[in-house]
């Protein structure tokens, strides 16, 4: 039997077991030469997680202890079937939890970042060695989870910066943004007789300037942006004398719209010409079109009379 006392243990290796009470053989390496000894009232105290010596007692009929060793554990038999150690390797989680030293290749570490400071919300995880990121089931994620390599690993929780975005005649805002982070603003209904007109502030930032519904890309910084609305085009319409025009009511239409007006002449009247912004239209139709209306309009229809056909009358007669 090897002299009683403590062998230097090789540190990194463990048992998935907790506690052996029974016959054990076990390969200890004190000297190099690899001795077998058989310890057949020993108990053997396999380590728990976290711990880097096998210790091995032998206790004699009285229960005292004979001797113990702390050795380089190669091998062991436990009724006869062969046990060996299993490599381990530490994991670190900065800004979280679920770090160890005793993880085992493949396996699965649930990992979760600690609270986010104030004024910064939980950004991503990072890795190093950076060639185990694909390790990680979710960089984005403040809880996952990471399956260990054969290699000592370290995660970080980095933390980033919020920032305030203010939305003026809108929908949007929030105080909880990150940098990069793409926000869906919309204005609000357009107040009577007016339109969505466009976007002002932190313009750079925006999409589609017109869109009355855009998205936003939020930059390092607090940020304000309005939308703004623009009056409808009217259209005013109005008849001469010797008739009358429909509608004859200002009209509030929408930027490209058309709107149709039907003029009425008086008994012994007809149209003569149309006025659009007191330029003459070359038409006497009684109706008239207006097509892509953008802006305000003023409209008279003018009449004339009929004149008289002596020659039709005698005819009649």
């Amino acid at each position: 039997m090897a002299p009683a006392g403590i062998v230097e243990a090789m540190s990194g290796f463990f048992f998935n077991c907790r506690e052996l009470s029974f016959e054990v053989s076990v390969i200890i390496d004190p000297y190099g030469d690899s001795t077998e000894m058989n310890f057949p009232n020993c108990s053997y105290l396999a380590p728990g997680v976290g711990s880097v010596r096998e210790k091995l007692y032998e206790d004699d009929e009285d229960g005292g202890s004979i001797c113990q060793y702390d050795a380089v554990l190669t091998s062991g038999r436990v009724n006869g079937e062969t046990i060996r150690p299993v490599d381990v390797y530490s994991l670190a989680v900065n800004n979280g939890s679920g770090d160890g030293t005793m993880y085992t290749n493949s396996q699965s570490v649930a990992i979760l970042a600690d609270s986010a400071p104030s004024g910064k919300i939980f950004g991503h995880w990072t890795v190093s060695p950076s060639q185990y990121a694909a390790n990680l089931v979710n960089a984005d994620s403040a809880s996952t989870m990471f399956v260990m390599p054969d290699a000592v690993v370290t995660l970080t929780a980095v933390y980033v910066n919020l920032y305030s975005l203010n939305v003026m005649n809108g929908s949007g805002d929030g105080a909880s943004y990150m940098n990069g982070q793409l926000v869906v603003i919309a204005a609000d209904t357009s107040p009577d007789g007016q339109a969505f007109d466009r976007w002002t502030g932190a313009t750079q930032y925006i999409a589609n300037l017109t869109a009355s519904s855009t998205t936003i890309t939020m930059p390092d910084s607090d940020i304000n942006v309005t939308a703004t609305y623009k009056d409808l085009p009217r259209v005013a319409a109005s008849a001469g004398e010797g008739g009358s025009v429909s509608p004859d009511t200002e009209q509030i239409v929408s930027f490209g719209e058309s709107l149709t007006l039907t003029a009425d002449p008086d008994a012994g009247h007809k149209v003569k010409h149309w006025l659009v912004n007191n330029e003459i239209q070359g038409t006497a139709d009684k109706a008239l079109t207006l097509t892509n209306i953008t802006s305000d309009m003023t409209v008279v229809v003018v009449f004339e009379k009929v004149k008289a056909m002596p020659w039709l009358n005698l005819l009649l007669e």
